[in-house]
Parts: C-alpha cells; sequence; structure tokens
C-alpha cells in the first residue's frame, strides 16, 4: 500500500494553514496536492503560496528562504520572487531569465485558516468563498485547535 494518498484530489478551496500561524516576514514549507509549496506572509501582510522549487537551482523556499520587502529570496544565489511568482531580482545579473517564474496558487485568508485553491487542470478558482457569517461568533464554534 502506498504511503501517499493516490486518488485524485477534487478541485476546490483547502484550508492549508490558520492565519495566526504566519506573521509579516515568515516562511512556512507545505505539502499538498502532490506538491511542494511555500507559504508566506510579505512584510507588507499579503499572504502568497507558491511552488516551492527555485527554477535556478532547484532549491527549496520552504527552508533557508527568506522574505525580503514584498519578495521570497532564494538561500542558494539570493535570487528574489514577488507574490505573483515572478522573478523579480537575480542579485548579480543585468538582467532577469524570462522563464524564471514560480507558479502562483489562488490564496485566500478567511475566518482565520489560509485557504488555497487547487484544481486538477490548473483553471483559476470557479467560486469564490462564501460568507459564513458564523465564523465570527464564538458560540456557534471553538477556536480551540486539535493538533
Amino acid at each position: 500500500m502506498s504511503r501517499y494518498y493516490t486518488a485524485p484530489i477534487p478541485n476546490g478551496w483547502f484550508m492549508v494553514a490558520y492565519a495566526d500561524e504566519i506573521a509579516p516576514g515568515e516562511v512556512k514549507p507545505l505539502r499538498y496536492f502532490g506538491k511542494d509549496l511555500v507559504l508566506f506572509r510579505t512584510e507588507g501582510g499579503q499572504l502568497t503560496v507558491l511552488d516551492a522549487h527555485c527554477p535556478h537551482l532547484g532549491a527549496h523556499l520552504g527552508y533557508g528562504g527568506k522574505v525580503v520587502g514584498d519578495n521570497i529570496e532564494c538561500p542558494f544565489h539570493a535570487w528574489k520572487f514577488d507574490p505573483s511568482g515572478k522573478c523579480a531580482e537575480v542579485p548579480y545579473a543585468k538582467r532577469v531569465p524570462p522563464k524564471a517564474n514560480l507558479a502562483c496558487w489562488p490564496v485566500h485568508e478567511v475566518a482565520g485558516m489560509v485557504m488555497v485553491w487547487h484544481h486538477a487542470g490548473g483553471l483559476p478558482p470557479q467560486w469564490e468563498l462564501p460568507e459564513v457569517p458564523e465564523f465570527g461568533d464564538e458560540e456557534w464554534t471553538s477556536q480551540e485547535r486539535r493538533y
């Protein structure tokens, strides 16, 4: 029996973290949907999820990568990627390779949860996350975490 989930993953929004677990400037490695991902919050507070491996030499940005302003910096050679996944800077080069980009995953912060969109065909979100008024009502649900 396989140690990994092998059935098709449904399309939809998935919770990947609690929002308060990632402060501005923080980086967190993730593994979802059969892929290595990196979650980070820019110094301005924007949550971002990108494919985790730098296109240069494959460094995992979730291990040793750091947030510099609104970008995440690769631990190997300091390539910087903006929240859209575009390579924003190669510090030792005059130009940025045009194809040196990372896939960016749609992400929303809702009710204290970090939600990421997954679609098997790579399509953008097919629906928005609904607003559930009860999420803000402490009598409706507990904020206690069980892990």
